[in-house]
C-alpha cells in the first residue's frame, strides 16, 4: 500500500506503485507526517488534497511511426519490426505494447571469420578449418546473400604471450616443427560469395 511505505518525495511515491499519487498542495500535511502525502488517489482525495494538486501520471503509449512489414522503403531497406517508433510515458508495472518482428528473407549477411594459428591449437586447428566450412554451409541454406572473409592471428607480439629471443621470435614453437611467428592481426581473404 502507498501509504504504508515511508516515502517522503514525490519520485519515491510514484514508483512504489501504479496506484500510488502524490499531494503537493500547501499545508496538507501541517497535522500529519510528510509521508501522508503518497497514498492511492481516492485515499488523498478523502483526506481533502485538492484534485488539481494530486500528481498521479498515467501511463501511455503513442505509437508514431508504424509502416508494414516486409515493405521496401525509400531507401531500399525492407520493414522487419513494427512499429518502428513509438513515445512512451511509463509507470512501473503498468504499460505493455506488442512488437511483431519478421526478418527478411534472404537477407544480406556478411560474416568475417579471425582465426588463431597459434601452435598452442595445432590440435583444434583443423576442427576450426572444419567448422567454417560447415558454417558457410549453413549459412547458405538461410540466405544466397551471404559473403564470408578471413583473417589470422598468433598470440599477442608482447610479453608475457611470447618469448623474446631473436630465435624464438622467428620460430616459436620447439617442438622440432615450424610455426608461424608472432602476428596481431593479418587480412588472409576479403568478403566473397565464393565460400
Amino acid at each position: 500500500s502507498c501509504s504504508t511505505v515511508s516515502a517522503v518525495t514525490c519520485d519515491e511515491c510514484l514508483q512504489l506503485s501504479p496506484h500510488c499519487g502524490w499531494c503537493t498542495q500547501e499545508n496538507f500535511t501541517d497535522w500529519v507526517s510528510i509521508s501522508s502525502r503518497c497514498d492511492t488517489l481516492d485515499s488523498l482525495l478523502e483526506k481533502g488534497c485538492s484534485r488539481d494538486q494530486v500528481q498521479f501520471p498515467v501511463s501511455e503509449s503513442q505509437i508514431l511511426l508504424d509502416r508494414p512489414l516486409g515493405k521496401i522503403t525509400d531507401d531500399a531497406n525492407s520493414t522487419q519490426i513494427s512499429p518502428q517508433k513509438m513515445s512512451l510515458k511509463l509507470r512501473p508495472s503498468v504499460e505493455t505494447f506488442q512488437v511483431k518482428v519478421q526478418p527478411t528473407a534472404d537477407y544480406p549477411v556478411d560474416m568475417y571469420y579471425m582465426m588463431d594459428l597459434s601452435a598452442s591449437l595445432i590440435d583444434d586447428l583443423k576442427m576450426i578449418k572444419d567448422l567454417g566450412s560447415s558454417l558457410s554451409r549453413e549459412m547458405s541454406k538461410l540466405t544466397s546473400n551471404f559473403q564470408m572473409g578471413f583473417g589470422s592471428f598468433v598470440e599477442k607480439p608482447v610479453l608475457p604471450y611470447i618469448k623474446i629471443t631473436e630465435k624464438e621470435l622467428a620460430n616459436p614453437c620447439d617442438f622440432g616443427i615450424s610455426c608461424h611467428p608472432t602476428f596481431g592481426y593479418k587480412h588472409v581473404l576479403s568478403l566473397t560469395s565464393r565460400t
